[in-house]
Formats: C-alpha cells, structure tokens, sequence
C-alpha cells in the first residue's frame, strides 16, 4: 500500500528526504519510512537491516544465507520476506522471480538501523562470505554452456561484489580479497573491464604474504593475461615470469 508513497516522496518537491524544522512524521521522507517501519514486525525490521548492506539488490539464496547468519531460523522466513515485501519498504526486481531491492532511501535507513544495533560488521561480513562463496560458484560455469547467463548474474551482483571487496579491504582480510579477485578475473576479462580486474589484482597481490604460492601464481597469471590483451606487453611479460617464480 506504500509504493506510490515512497515513489511520489523522491519525485515531488513539496517532500525533504531529512526531518528538520518545520517538517514532521510523514512530510519528510525519512519520516515516512520510519512511520511505516514502525507498523513491521521485529523480524521484518531485522530482516530489512541485514539485507540493507546489498547494494545491488539480493537473490532469495541471498535472504537464506543472511537469515541464517543473523542467527535465525529458516522456518517462517518466507513470510517474514512477504510482509517485508507488502510493506514496500523491500520490492520485487521486475523481470526477475526472486530477486528483490530496496529504494536507496530506504536502504540507507536501515544501514543506520544496522549501525545502532551495533550489527553492521556481522551483517558486512556475513555479505562478504556470501560474495566469495557465490563468485566461486559462478566463476565454474564461466565458458561452459551456461556462460552468457552467468555473466549476467555476475552482472547484477557486481555492486555486491565491489562492496564486498571494499568491506575486506577495510578488513585488511588479504586472502578473502585476492580469493574474491581471482574468482572475479574471469568475468572481468569476459566483461572487458579490464582496467577495473587489473586494479582489483594488483591491490589483491600487494601483500606479499596474501595467498599460498599456487594461488599467487594464479592471480599473476590472471593480471598478466589482462596486461598483454591491453597491448602493455612487457608488463604482461613481468607478470608471467613472476607467476612461474
């Protein structure tokens, strides 16, 4: 019943996103959602904090995991999902059967939620396990039969990915950041994004201790065979030579 709600809120210029003199309860957008947060469940609140750290939206094997991680029982979740959903404070990505989003707006809101409750590391981290885990997955079926499908999940996962990055990074986790980078060469390099995986491989390999020999040499490898596709062929060339070390 909210949709168009919270869609008229970001369009129309009578409506502040922040509360602030003169502007109470729904007359500013932060105040329409925490009006409406307020009719939700404690699960459902929870629900939407956890997946607030998803920046490109979040598949329903996603909701499982972080519902899990959070330390509650699977049993109940798909309707706790539902009225998250009814609420239109979580949507549907159309097109899609069971991937769903939030208005940033709202995503933002809920990130503070996850800052007060003192969650937002477990929830960041829980983000983070699933990226690596999922980007595993799906880097086996790159150059298969199921690889034009799979470049596309990737696709859509790619704002996840890139924060799940910047979460270790921030973690100073060297060896979730150089497996989550090698697990993401392949489709960098499929994408063509090749500056963005040869930035990624080189912060990933920084460390000099990051990674067993084998997977060092991978990621060399990997770093080395984007370089010479970008014509820099004596980069490409030192890259190799090191990856044979």
């Amino acid at each position: 019943p909210y949709t168009t709600l919270f869609r008229s809120l970001l369009r129309d210029a009578p409506f502040s996103v922040v509360d602030g003199p003169g502007l109470r309860g729904r007359d500013s957008l932060r105040g329409a959602i925490a009006w409406t947060v307020d009719l939700l469940g404690e699960s459902e609140k929870r629900l939407l904090a956890w997946l607030s750290v998803f920046r490109g939206g979040v598949c329903y094997r996603a909701v499982e995991h972080m519902w899990s991680e959070a330390g509650e029982s699977s049993d109940g979740l798909i309707d706790v999902l539902d009225r998250a959903v009814d609420s239109s404070l979580l949507h549907r990505v159309s097109g899609t059967e069971d991937r769903y989003a939030m208005l940033e707006p709202i995503r933002l809101f809920f990130v503070e939620q996850l800052r007060t409750s003192q969650e937002e590391p477990a929830s960041e981290n829980a983000l983070a396990r699933w990226c690596l885990a999922e980007a595993k997955r799906l880097d086996q079926l790159l150059g298969g039969a199921e690889s034009v499908a799979t470049v596309g999940t990737l696709e859509a996962e790619r704002p996840n990915m890139r924060a799940a990055l910047a979460w270790q990074h921030s973690r100073q986790d060297a060896q979730s950041v150089l497996e989550l980078t090698i697990a993401l060469s392949w489709f960098w390099t499929l994408r063509g994004d090749l500056n963005e995986g040869r930035e990624a491989l080189l912060l990933a390999i920084d460390p000099e201790d990051a990674g067993a020999p084998r997977q060092r040499a991978m990621a060399l490898n990997r770093l080395a065979g984007m370089t010479r596709m970008q014509g820099d062929f004596t980069a490409a060339q030192t890259w190799y030579e090191q990856a044979r070390l």
